[in-house]
């Protein structure tokens, strides 16, 4: 299992809009949920953790979409979202 971590600035009164959006991963193969955090940082940007049966799963969802669907999420964030990948169930000591 594997949990994608995104932290994303959303354009000002389009965060409930972007959470929407988020459904069309309901049926996504492999797609386990996702979870939205505010940040203490402002109001706009959201921390939003992702969380996958394998990462090759995740990237045949993307590949899969159509522009315009990735453009309806891209189109309501402020700029390019930070991301990163963890492997589940690994701690690092």
């Amino acid at each position: 299992m594997v949990t994608g971590i995104w932290k994303v600035e959303i354009q000002a009164g389009k965060r409930d809009a972007f959470m929407q959006a988020y459904d069309l991963f309901a049926g996504a193969e492999g797609f386990l949920g996702c979870q939205f955090y505010p940040s203490v940082e402002n109001d706009t940007t959201l921390i939003a953790v992702e969380t996958w049966e394998n990462h090759e799963m995740q990237q045949a969802f993307m590949w899969s979409l159509k522009p315009e669907q990735m453009w309806e999420l891209f189109g309501m964030m402020n700029w390019k979202p930070e991301m990163w990948w963890c492997e589940v169930g690994k701690l690092v000591k």
